[in-house]
């Protein structure tokens, strides 16, 4: 018995390879649904791994640029990493110039500091980093080692949005 959408009764939603052939199935319309699930599904199946691969990869990639920008004091480079109209939520700004003010004042005060990425997930258009902050002078922090945490949003290949939390004491805030 077979329901409306080509789909054997008796076959499970539950299996792994059933659930996602099913709904590539029911994606790709007719096409995949002339023969069992036809081939047309998994071309479909193939480009939107491939799409997520690929927009994970350019994540990253744009992640690390920003951490190493930062930290060869590389302000010009904001410009090529932020979009222009990018949101710092914790800070509560907009623009590229306010990216390049903030650096300027963490480099004016800790001029040996280094952000070092201790953990990066990225899921689609989006990174999640875990930092430690090195080149902190001893008595500024009562850590040991301050860290931030720090989700992106990636658009068009550029930073569009920042979330954070950072355990770094700053003067005036």
């Amino acid at each position: 018995m077979r329901d409306d959408l080509g789909i054997r009764g008796e076959d499970s939603l539950f299996e792994p390879e059933s659930v996602e052939t099913k709904f590539f199935a029911v994606f790709a319309g007719s096409a995949s649904r002339a023969g069992r699930y036809g081939s047309s599904h998994k071309l479909i199946h193939a480009h939107v791994l491939d799409r997520k691969r690929e927009m994970t990869d350019d994540v990253r990639a744009i992640a690390q640029r920003m951490y190493e920008a930062f930290n060869a004091r590389d302000l010009t480079a904001a410009k090529t990493i932020f979009s222009g109209d990018f949101v710092s939520h914790p800070l509560g700004t907009v623009g590229v110039d306010s990216v390049v003010k903030a650096w300027s004042g963490l480099h004016a005060m800790f001029p040996d500091i280094q952000v070092i990425v201790e953990d990066m997930l990225v899921d689609a258009d989006k990174a999640a980093v875990r930092t430690s902050l090195h080149g902190i002078p001893a008595g500024v922090e009562e850590q040991a080692l301050p860290s931030m945490m720090e989700i992106f949003r990636v658009q068009d290949g550029r930073i569009a949005e920042l979330w954070g939390l950072s355990s770094l004491s700053r003067p005036g805030r």
